[in-house]
């Protein structure tokens, strides 16, 4: 992409030049797909961003003596909502335009449901902390999210109401603690404070957007309890305590020592539990 502040005749030359630099290194110009628009018309869809420009009449800025001062028309940078919307459906935090419960992480416990969605409205905040519409982006995603959360608690506690999921949780939805010293988990409470700025430090559990792919264990980076290791960790699950077979598996026997229907383990020893399931 290349943004010129000139005329169309001027963009025409320079797409002229970039034609013949490709030509010179053996590439061809895709003419379908390289197009000049015009920033005060449309917006420009770039690594998941809308590029436009800032409307005269509405754009204000504060100068040094703490004025309201109209801006010049610059270029802004704005998150496309309704594409992050689809996404949302696309991932199962959504169906048919209204939040609903991500089913698959139902057997997680609830303090790992809230660290699994904090992390997404982390996500996501972070990427597009630089736009200029990240007030109502963040409004929208902790809405959709948030009471994907709560209808997902409602399902696991077969509380019929969202209304007493917040009664039994509170207004942030908070985990209890299962530790001593250990404070209550709430939902995330972020800034909606715009701040334009790019962030180059991204919190560590933040790993991706699309949150399908990260694993409870890793996000909370536990350790593989058979092995010790910290890398791939997975946590393996099962339907009934009844199931387990302490005298022939480890993990069972760890796992009835815990009473618990879950364990991290790391991605060989996880592969491996299985086979000798199988076999």
């Amino acid at each position: 992409m290349i943004g010129i502040r000139g005329s169309y005749n001027e963009a025409l030359e320079i797409k002229s030049r970039v034609d013949k630099f490709c030509e010179s290194i053996k590439l061809k110009l895709s003419l379908s797909k390289t197009k000049i628009t015009s920033l005060y018309k449309d917006k420009v869809l770039f690594l998941g961003v809308h590029l436009t420009r800032s409307n005269q009449n509405t754009y204000y800025i504060m100068n040094k003596y703490n004025r309201s001062k109209r801006q010049g028309l610059q270029l802004r940078f704005q998150a496309p909502i309704q594409n992050i919307v689809a996404r949302f459906h696309r991932q199962g935090f959504m169906k048919n335009n209204i939040s609903s419960p991500k089913f698959i992480w139902m057997y997680n416990d609830h303090r790992t449901i809230i660290s699994l969605y904090n992390s997404v409205v982390r996500g996501y905040l972070n990427y597009y902390s630089f736009v200029n519409n990240y007030g109502p982006l963040t409004s929208r995603v902790l809405f959709m999210l948030k009471a994907s959360c709560c209808k997902l608690l409602a399902a696991k506690y077969s509380l019929k109401t969202m209304a007493q999921v917040y009664k039994k949780f509170g207004k942030s939805l908070s985990a209890p603690s299962s530790k001593k010293n250990e404070k209550a988990l709430p939902f995330i409470n972020p800034s909606y404070k715009m701040t334009l700025k790019f962030k180059t430090k991204v919190d560590p559990t933040v790993k991706s957007t699309n949150i399908v792919s990260i694993s409870p264990a890793s996000l909370q980076g536990l350790v593989c309890q058979v092995c010790g290791s910290d890398y791939r960790v997975e946590m393996h699950h099962i339907r009934k305590m009844k199931d387990l077979n302490p005298k022939v598996s480890t993990v069972d026997r760890l796992m009835a020592k815990k009473n618990r229907k879950q364990i991290p383990l790391c991605r060989g020893c996880h592969m491996e539990k299985h086979r000798n399931n199988k076999s």
